[in-house]
């Protein structure tokens, strides 16, 4: 019997070189520049990636203006990076850079799509905004600077004077 079970596992996986078929489509692609006629998208750069946080406040900047003591900056996506509490990761301050205009255009659409941006009344940041989420950004020596405190126990719009402080600060770097 054990030799029955072992000819019919060594058949039942063994390996003709057959090779399956398949009913799966290849990717699709698209020429660089060309566009998309039922979505839009193109293969042209949407964002510049961000290497490191150096375009960014130093972790001791930040640390001063929102109380907390943070760790160093880690870059969480193309154009953003985070600086978490050392003592509670939970606190953070998000910073986002869009240097190129479509990702300048996409975050600004988006902002738009979410509704409820109102101009932040600060003549130290002329044009920036705040989103429903306490986000604070503004468009300034060709980019957009947004920026996100999350450092206490209080509401994001609580923390707005914290994010404009960090925009504030970041501007004059």
């Amino acid at each position: 019997m054990l030799a029955f079970v072992l000819l019919f596992t060594g058949v039942a996986c063994s390996d003709d070189g057959a090779t399956p078929a398949s009913t799966e489509a290849g990717p699709s692609t698209l020429a660089p520049g060309a566009t998309n006629a039922i979505t839009g998208d193109t293969l042209d750069t949407q964002t510049t990636f961000m290497a490191d946080c150096g375009q960014m406040p130093t972790p001791a900047d930040l640390s001063a203006i929102v109380g907390i003591p943070l760790d160093i900056g880690r870059v969480i996506g193309p154009t953003s990076c985070e600086f978490l509490g050392l003592n509670d990761q939970s606190r953070f301050v998000a910073l986002n850079l869009y240097l190129d205009a479509p990702g300048q255009t996409s975050f600004l659409e988006e902002q738009a799509s979410l509704g409820g941006s109102v101009a932040l009344n600060d003549l130290s940041l002329q044009g920036a905004m705040v989103a429903t989420n306490g986000l604070v950004y503004v468009t300034a020596n060709g980019a957009v600077y947004s920026v996100l405190t999350m450092v206490n126990d209080t509401t994001p719009a609580e923390q707005v004077p914290l994010s404009v402080t960090v925009l504030q600060r970041w501007l004059a770097l």
